[in-house]
């Protein structure tokens, strides 16, 4: 059968992957055109959490857009689960839009105000959470350190992440903000195991390297950098550890380690759609090349996911340097700020 709800049950029995958006696309055409109204909401729903995960946000704008309309309109359409999925959505795609530089900044700011008046007062702190999310990948500095307060006024809610999440939030705020001892402070229910989740304390310890090596604690870096190198093998969607992991063992002259692991890694950073993520990888991964012999073949051409035949150091340290240099741009301009030029160039 080709009718909208036949090609939904489809998409929903498929992990998220191209084939799942594609066919959820499919499923929201048919919907539209028959027209079948629970397909047409939650196939739209479904579709903004396959595009999140697969990088893509910014093609699940159309649909958060659509559904939130909806459902300003048509309140009796939204049940419980439907409510919890919007918001949790809305929440994915405020965090993850200032990783595009496409978005205009105007737009984030009434996504995220739109994302404050649908959860009310009650949930202030996911609020603040997701507002200190957004200036923290915008550079942001003074936005963030209100934020940080706000959020930790207010009681957790539904909405709320999960308590590792928060505190891997702070950590990684106090390192950009280079308040070092506070991060390490904050960080110990994650690194005494009190604090865990899918992605923490994965994230936390590449966070971390920074304040390790600003407070001279070789070893504390040592072990860190270990940790976080055997916790994010072959996870593809977490390039920006993997530019941490990579920065440390420049910074630390680890030309032995940080070729290879470049070499492991360039198809994740490759493949990333988030060019926050990029800028940070490509600047890591510069700086990593910069310290090789010029000549040394960079043994890429094995790896199925690096779209590049091998080619020298010197090579690679040019497209690397030219790509950071000019995301950083891009994302500065959108921004108003220099952050991300102050990046590369630090």
């Amino acid at each position: 059968m080709n009718d909208a709800e036949s090609v939904y049950n489809e998409a929903m029995a498929l992990e998220e992957s191209p084939a799942q958006g594609a066919l959820l696309e499919r499923a929201i055409q048919l919907a539209d055109a028959e027209p079948n109204l629970d397909v047409q909401i939650d196939a739209r729903l479904e579709y903004i959490r396959c595009v999140t995960f697969l990088g893509h946000i910014e093609r699940g704008l159309v649909a958060l857009s659509w559904v939130s309309n909806h459902f300003d309109k048509h309140p009796d359409d939204l049940n419980w689960y439907r409510e919890y999925r919007h918001l949790w959505y809305f929440k994915w795609a405020c965090c993850n839009a200032p990783s595009f530089p496409n978005i205009p900044r105007d737009r984030i700011e009434d996504m995220l105000n739109d994302y404050a008046r649908r959860l009310g007062e009650g949930e202030a702190r996911a609020i603040a959470y997701v507002r200190g999310k957004v200036e923290l990948e915008m550079g942001d500095k003074g936005g963030l350190a209100r934020s940080r307060i706000g959020l930790e006024r207010h009681p957790s809610s539904m909405q709320a992440d999960c308590p590792a999440c928060e505190t891997n939030f702070h950590v990684e705020a106090h390192v950009m903000l280079g308040e070092f001892e506070d991060a390490l402070k904050k960080a110990e229910p994650i690194l005494s195991g009190h604090q865990s989740c899918a992605e923490i304390p994965h994230f936390t310890y590449g966070h971390l390297l920074e304040a390790w090596r600003a407070l001279g604690d070789a070893e504390a870096a040592e072990s860190g950098v270990k940790k976080a190198v055997r916790l994010t093998r072959n996870q593809g969607d977490w390039v920006h550890i993997h530019a941490k992991i990579l920065l440390h063992y420049a910074l630390t002259d680890r030309v032995r380690s940080g070729l290879p692991f470049l070499e492991r890694t360039i198809g994740f950073a490759l493949d990333c759609k988030k060019i926050t993520e990029r800028v940070h990888y490509a600047d890591a991964a510069a700086r990593m090349l910069a310290r090789a012999k010029p000549s040394r073949t960079m043994r890429l051409s094995r790896f199925a996911n690096v779209p590049f035949d091998d080619m020298p150091a010197a090579d690679l340290l040019a497209r690397f340097e030219a790509e950071a240099r000019s995301n950083a741009a891009a994302l500065d301009a959108r921004n108003g700020n220099d952050f991300y030029m102050n990046l590369v160039r630090a």
